[in-house]
């Protein structure tokens, strides 16, 4: 996984501290970047840590705007909405949602 982010520099530290910084192969950091979601180079350096193309990514992410613009640039998309009464097509309400749909993609 990575983590792409409209954030600062110290997010991975941040990440460390909590103990969780080595499950991501990277950070795609606005600030470092000089740029911020939509534009493609963060997605891209996103897939670029993982060593991926895009359409063997997954982006999730809250905003559902910025998960159609990862669609529109050849990602897979999924939007998290905690706010939501069910799943619906591209929509989770909990990322334990999310375990099922990766588990249906192991074999492709």
């Amino acid at each position: 996984m990575s983590v792409v982010s409209d954030n600062w520099v110290g997010l991975e530290a941040i990440f460390a501290g909590l103990g969780i910084q080595h499950y991501f192969d990277g950070f795609a950091i606005s600030e470092a970047l000089g740029c911020r979601k939509p534009d493609p180079r963060m997605y891209a350096e996103g897939s670029r840590l993982l060593r991926l193309e895009p359409h063997e990514c997954l982006f999730i992410d809250d905003d559902p705007q910025l998960v159609d613009a990862a669609r529109e640039l050849g990602y897979q998309g999924i939007t998290l909405d905690r706010e939501a009464q069910c799943t619906a097509t591209g929509v989770i309400v909990s990322l334990d949602d999310l375990l099922p749909i990766v588990e249906s993609c192991r074999g492709h």
